[in-house]
């Protein structure tokens, strides 16, 4: 509920935090995945930030794609890719002897590509006066 409020008034700001925050909480998974205490505290935060980024993913491609239901048909489809593609990766690093933790590792480096695609926006929304800020979230 928050963050579909949040998304719809500050979509890249949310899939930017919202990134962030996965990235740092897989990062403290990777590190301390030994101790029970704080993989309960990562598991929560990797669900309380994951998750809920659906409403803003959503609310960028509908808006960028003028809301066309091919657009949005095509989403849902990248969606499952991007779970298949980065179910396989972690697979793959399990197979090569890797590790269970690899899978993590799998994650975090996928949550920054994340955020590395959303940092041109960003620096060019920085740059941008208050007022073109407000066209670019119509």
């Amino acid at each position: 509920m928050i963050t579909g409020r949040t998304a719809d008034r500050y979509t890249m700001q949310t899939l930017f935090l919202g990134l962030l925050l996965l990235g740092t909480s897989l990062l403290l998974f990777a590190f301390f995945a030994d101790n029970s205490i704080m993989t309960v505290i990562v598991v929560i935060l990797i669900g309380l930030t994951g998750v809920p980024m659906n409403p803003a993913m959503v609310t960028r491609v509908i808006r960028i794609g003028n809301a066309g239901t091919l657009v949005n048909s095509i989403h849902g489809s990248i969606i499952s890719l991007g779970v298949a593609v980065g179910s396989s990766i972690g697979g793959m690093t399990i197979d090569a002897g890797l590790g269970l933790r690899s899978t993590i590792w799998v994650g975090f480096i996928l949550a920054i590509l994340g955020l590395i695609t959303l940092l041109p926006f960003m620096i060019r929304s920085k740059n941008m006066s208050h007022h073109d800020k407000e066209i670019t979230f119509i």
